[in-house]
């Protein structure tokens, strides 16, 4: 990122970040009329998305042309690290999602099936009452 001109940028705009299932997009728009300008679709394996090694702030985008199939790389930065931090943590998030759902309930690994703990009844009886003291 240190090489790029910082000043002299192709486009501004707005980003979305869509998920349809277990799929990710990162569209770049118009920020007024919405019009589409580029779309990344996301891999899970974060090729498609990478960080610059020498900022926090600007990311490499592979865009793709979805009529023609054609792709190209494109550099990305965001005014503030805030804004990096939320765009890294939702690609992140998703990931966890994706992983989560493919492993299904057993893949938690620390919680056990509902159906072998046994219900424990804590009502309290007709003739039972609970007496709590509050130190004052």
């Amino acid at each position: 990122a240190s090489d790029w001109d910082v000043n002299q940028y192709l486009w501004t705009g707005r980003m979305r970040i869509i998920a349809r299932g277990d799929n990710l997009f990162i569209n770049l728009e118009d920020g007024t009329t919405g019009e589409l300008f580029a779309q990344c679709p996301y891999n899970l394996d974060g090729t498609s998305v990478e960080q610059v090694l020498d900022s926090s702030r600007y990311f490499v985008l592979t865009i793709v042309d979805q009529a023609s199939g054609k792709h190209a790389f494109i550099g990305i930065g965001f005014p503030e690290r805030s804004y990096a931090f939320d765009f890294n943590v939702a690609l992140q998030d998703h990931v966890k999602l994706i992983k989560a759902r493919r492993a299904g309930p057993a893949g938690s690994g620390s919680k056990k099936p509902s159906a072998a703990v046994p219900a424990v009844d804590y009502t309290l009886k007709t003739d039972q009452m609970l007496t709590i003291n509050i130190g004052g």
